[in-house]
């Protein structure tokens, strides 16, 4: 075969993987076709990644670390799987699994190569994001983030490759259910997949930040994770950043108790006026969390000595976002927190819905008596 049918070939069969992975992962329980799955897996690895890290290697505007991306990346996750590859196949041989070795190096291979055709795909965003200007900082974050993502979503892959392949008798169609019966069932092997997938991640993530460069950006730190920190933040320490949360937190709550008089002034006075009392305290607790909030930002400004730059502002803008996200339905989750005369006390409610929901319907009840409709 030339080159061309071999790459054609491995793309066949990375779609393949993705259609039908049952059917595929049955092959590799029987052994069937391992030498050749190995071969196309491979040139799928070179060349997803192969592409990928090129891109990425432009993120400092220069040409040699994209060259080099073209190799190092790729090296990267085969000499991570090369060196986990022993322990997940004794541990695993140790607790009753069923796969031979090049069983499980095929079902590495495969997770790896499904990495790389994710990443792949998500070549065109960073090469968009790239020409675009956007701040080499920030274009090392959303490589990073984009192959995370990327390689957790391959090892799925794995985790249900070597589940299903391990059986005996495995059914042929998959359902949640069945996917997850097969992961209680596993037992030790199960607990030892997970460990070793830890373990993946962590050589994996330390061995990017030794074959450094790969995104013609220096990056700061000891080690790939306080690097990465240093990218993605600013110079503030762990220590310095929890002393800010904190101080945002009390900043929140002083001001809510200033604003306590006047709930309970209004509790007093307006009656049973249910829906406007629960308006009143979020609005209360909304004004507090928002000075809170800008505490924190004047804070971090003030510990750096200079301004937050463009970069720095954006995170901590999307933070603030997922931040007051998780906030206001965490209150959901754990409510009640007003009471409803109409109800038995209870700690927790166990109906469902979304702090967003019932703000609305709430602010629709009020429009209706103010308004008339």
């Amino acid at each position: 075969m030339s080159a061309l049918q071999h790459i054609l070939s491995a793309f066949a069969i990375v779609e393949r993987i993705l259609r039908a992975r049952t059917a595929y992962f049955a092959e590799i329980g029987q052994s069937q076709g391992l030498s050749d799955k190995i071969l196309h897996l491979l040139i799928l690895i070179a060349l997803g990644f192969g592409v990928f890290g090129a891109v990425a290697g432009l993120s400092g505007h220069t040409l040699g670390p994209s060259l080099w991306g073209i190799v190092k990346l790729p090296a990267l996750f085969l000499i991570s799987g090369l060196i986990c590859l022993p322990t997940l196949y004794y541990f695993s041989v140790l607790f009753g699994s069923r796969l031979r070795f090049l069983q499980m190096t095929t079902l590495i291979l495969t997770s790896q190569a499904v990495t790389a055709v994710l990443a792949l795909g998500v070549t065109p965003i960073s090469l968009l994001f790239l020409l675009s200007g956007t701040d080499a900082n920030l274009l090392v974050l959303l490589n990073i983030g984009a192959l995370g993502l990327c390689a957790v979503l391959g090892l799925i892959f794995l985790v249900q490759g070597m589940l299903y392949a391990n059986e005996s008798q495995p059914p042929e169609r998959m359902t949640f259910g069945r996917w997850f019966n097969l992961f209680v069932r596993g037992g030790v092997r199960t607990l030892v997949l997970i460990g070793w997938l830890l373990l993946y991640g962590l050589i994996g993530a330390q061995l990017s930040y030794a074959l450094r460069p790969f995104f013609g950006v220096p990056l700061e730190g000891r080690d790939f994770f306080s690097s990465v920190g240093n990218a993605a933040l600013s110079q503030l320490t762990f220590q310095q950043t929890t002393t800010l949360m904190m101080a945002a937190v009390t900043i929140t709550g002083a001001l809510s108790l200033a604003f306590a008089s006047i709930s309970l002034f209004f509790w007093l006075t307006i009656g049973e006026q249910y829906t406007i009392l629960i308006l009143l305290n979020v609005i209360i607790l909304g004004i507090s969390s928002w000075w809170g909030l800008s505490f924190l930002r004047q804070g971090m400004r003030h510990v750096q000595r200079h301004a937050l730059d463009v970069r720095q502002w954006r995170i901590l803008t999307t933070w603030l976002v997922i931040y007051a996200f998780v906030g206001t339905q965490m209150a959901w989750a754990l409510r009640p927190f007003f009471g409803v005369p109409s109800e038995p006390f209870v700690i927790l409610r166990s109906d469902g819905g979304t702090f967003i929901g019932s703000m609305f319907t709430a602010l629709g009840w009020l429009a209706r008596k103010l308004f008339g409709y």
